[in-house]
């Protein structure tokens, strides 16, 4: 996991709906510190107004269907902005099994 903090886009790994951390960058998005991330819940990540689409997208990726969608215009949540639309990429991870790489690229840049 230590990969994601050479990353210079944000980046977290999830597994189970829960973030197992991220990178500063990812921690800047969300308004928190980076120590806050592992153990967050993606209802904590996402805005509601994305929540839906990401719990689908990321059951299917999970599930293995060749429909799943990879990458998503959305919204985080932010403690200070309330939402900041973001672009992101997932990507399956081998190890652990089932987890995630989550990249985004806050929209605004």
């Amino acid at each position: 996991m230590q990969f994601i903090h050479q990353l210079s886009s944000p980046a977290a790994i999830a597994k189970d709906f829960y973030l197992w951390g991220g990178n500063k960058l990812w921690a800047e998005l969300c308004g928190v510190g980076e120590k806050d991330l592992p153990g967050m819940g993606i209802e904590q990540v996402f805005h509601p107004d994305s929540l839906e689409m990401i719990i689908t997208g990321i059951k299917k990726k999970i599930l293995g269907y060749p429909s799943a969608i990879k990458s998503y215009e959305t919204f985080f949540k932010n403690n200070e902005k309330d939402k900041i639309a973001v672009h992101i990429s997932i990507h399956g991870l081998d190890d652990p099994p089932e987890a995630l790489l989550i990249l985004a690229e806050p929209k605004d840049k």
